[in-house]
């Protein structure tokens, strides 16, 4: 009787263990960042000449000095350790400045590996062309991983 009742039991475990059931989604949502105040940091902008929106996810120091302009006061300050963290860099072209930041979200997409960096900016009152730059510091991700949604209201 005992070992009917421990054979019905292992039955029961392997039928649901090898029956297919579907392992839910848990690695998807909302996740933490770092805000970059460029406040603290004027002289902060993207090496890019060109009068187009850029976005850039920065993973080394290296890749860093290529790719954006700092003043040697603000580098100073401005510390990452790259081998646990990815900055996030963006320069949206806007038509009315000075914009400002409506909102800024990280979130891991439900099903697929992609991450995605959602920023809401509105246009400035003034009307000149200028750029708005926008970041966030993230746990290290690669870049081929990132998308930017950058949408820009009135």
């Amino acid at each position: 009787m005992k070992n009917s009742r421990l054979l019905l039991f292992s039955l029961i475990i392997a039928t649901l263990y090898f029956s297919g059931c579907e392992k839910q989604e848990t690695d998807c949502g909302f996740l933490d960042f770092e805000t970059i105040d460029f406040g603290n940091y004027p002289s902060l902008g993207i090496v890019n000449s060109d009068d187009e929106d850029k976005y850039l996810v920065i993973n080394s120091e290296t890749e860093f000095d290529e790719k954006v302009f700092i003043s040697e006061g603000d580098k100073e300050r401005f510390h990452i350790d790259y081998n646990k963290y990815t900055l996030l860099l963006g320069k949206k072209r806007i038509g009315g400045i000075a914009g400002s930041l409506i909102s800024q979200t990280w979130q891991k997409e439900c099903g697929s590996n992609n991450y995605i960096y959602k920023v809401a900016i509105k246009n400035g009152g003034y009307t000149a062309l200028g750029n708005f730059y926008f970041g966030i510091i993230i746990d290290k991700v690669n870049a081929d991983e990132v998308v930017f949604d950058v949408y820009l209201s009135e």
